[in-house]
């Protein structure tokens, strides 16, 4: 059982007692209802709400029909917030600008693109093919990519390989390794290292081995250093080196989202030398080195599929976990495995399927480069080129997005509003930007892929932005 049936069975228990528990389920796609997005449902309406009624359809304006929402009441919403933050950053209490001054605007670089889910046209926009800093909505094109090149059922391997009296451990891409036993109920933790290592043991022993050098091949994706931009930034803290092993990503603390040890790959390889050890193999010394050519496997453990890990991703918005989604997809398109190489995979692989890349200049696959800039236009296509029945591969990108008030990013966001448990969306947030992209269900039925980038928004001004994109993004499931 896979943590997507595991752990909403278990938020439903802990809900109970609000009666949320049926929206929990709901949410994760495990029961029919309002929240779920799974291929094969053709008719946009079944994903979200259920059919508008006589009574709410004698209600609606002259100007929308039931399960259609007006363009230019969607568009009303948009200009308002836009006018909103074009206004003059507000004097604090108690003090008088100087004389002859006038206050920044608190806003005025906003892209935004609100598209129908059904028809794919254009309802409501502001500066659409214009390219901002988009944060993490980096991510949705990414993880695109990834389910386009590689498939939902993808999976990576972690291998113990014997040559002579040396074991190799070689790392396939599974960054979400565990270090304890192999569990099918985790997508962190569901491949374990002492799996790995009990099982090569007695490969070993069966061998009459039990003595054994040990060495790390962590060359699969070059070199593992943090991008410039993230060093010149200082934000090297949100993301570790990307290699293609590692135990939980090489989070230092399981418990926090940031902060890594210096070297994941060999930090997970000593957690195996423990467990080979604890088997009864002696290891006479650890090392790096590629696979030596003609090696034997000895036993492998498996991730889970790309899917859940894209869920992960999404969800807890995982730096780490998107850099290796592009990693692994450029070495599949016969491109370096480097963050210019993934950026340019992504790129392809948009333009193959439908999406105007000319507002695709990202420096980075997880959108933790400043210097990164992406239009609503491309973030918000890239969802709609998800839902068509042509793409099948990226079909489960929708139901891997958070969902308001409910889990990931937007655990605390529009909480006791209409817009809890409705709408879903990948949140960015870095510096002076933030940006949203996602569904948003309109009360007439009609649902709306969206996308709102807003940067170089004034010092102290991201509480003011966030409050008026979500105030936005309210005013059109209210329509």
């Amino acid at each position: 059982m896979r943590s997507r049936i595991f752990w909403p069975i278990m938020s439903t228990l802990v809900c109970a007692s609000l009666g949320a528990g049926y929206l929990t389920l709901d949410a994760f796609d495990i029961v029919p209802g309002v929240l779920t997005m799974q291929p094969g449902l053709s008719d946009v309406d079944r994903l979200v709400r259920p059919a508008t009624t006589s009574e709410q359809a004698a209600k609606l304006p002259a100007t929308r029909t039931p399960g259609h929402v007006d363009p230019a009441a969607v568009q009303a919403q948009v200009d308002h917030m836009v006018a909103e933050l074009a206004k003059p950053v507000p004097t604090p209490e108690g003090q008088q600008p100087a004389e002859g001054e006038q206050p920044p605007p608190i806003a005025t670089h906003i892209s935004v693109d609100i598209i129908s889910a059904e028809t794919g046209t254009t309802v409501a926009s502001h500066e659409p093919t214009t390219a901002y800093t988009p944060a993490s909505s980096t991510k949705v094109p990414t993880a695109l990519a990834a389910l386009t090149v590689l498939g939902p059922d993808h999976t990576f391997s972690t291998t113990a390989l014997l040559s002579g009296s040396t074991v190799t451990l070689r790392g396939g891409g599974d960054q979400l390794l565990g270090a304890g036993e192999s569990d099918p109920a985790l997508v962190r933790g569901h491949a374990g290292l002492a799996t790995l290592a009990r099982q090569s043991a007695q490969k070993l022993k069966d061998r009459k081995i039990t003595t054994v050098s040990v060495a790390l091949d962590d060359t699969l994706w070059g070199a593992q250093d943090p991008h410039p931009d993230w060093v010149s930034a200082q934000t090297t803290a949100f993301a570790g080196k990307i290699a293609p092993l590692a135990i939980n990503t090489g989070l230092a603390n399981p418990d926090l989202t940031y902060g890594y040890v210096d070297d994941p790959a060999m930090a997970a390889t000593q957690r195996f030398v423990e467990a080979l050890t604890a088997n009864g193999i002696t290891v006479t010394g650890v090392s790096r080195a590629a696979t030596p050519e003609g090696a034997t496997t000895l036993a492998s453990v498996t991730s889970a599929p790309l899917a859940e890990i894209v869920r992960e991703t999404l969800k807890d918005s995982d730096n780490v976990l998107a850099e290796g989604l592009c990693r692994a997809s450029a070495l599949a398109t016969h491109h370096e495995p480097t963050y210019d190489g993934g950026v340019a995979t992504v790129r392809e692989t948009l333009a193959g399927i439908g999406v105007d890349t000319e507002g695709y200049q990202a420096h980075d696959c997880s959108g933790l480069s400043e210097n990164g800039k992406i239009s609503a236009s491309v973030l918000a296509h890239s969802l709609a080129v998800a839902r068509d029945a042509k793409q099948p591969r990226a079909r489960s990108l929708g139901s891997a997005l958070p969902v308001a008030a409910l889990d990931g990013t937007l655990h605390d966001r529009w909480m006791n509003t209409d817009a809890a448990g409705i709408v879903r969306a990948k949140t960015g947030s870095l510096g002076n930007a933030r940006s949203l992209t996602g569904f948003v269900p309109t009360a007439s039925g009609e649902v709306l892929i969206y996308s709102v980038v807003i940067a170089d928004y004034a010092d102290g001004q991201g509480g003011h932005v966030l409050d008026e994109l979500d105030r936005m993004v309210s005013g059109v499931a209210a329509l």
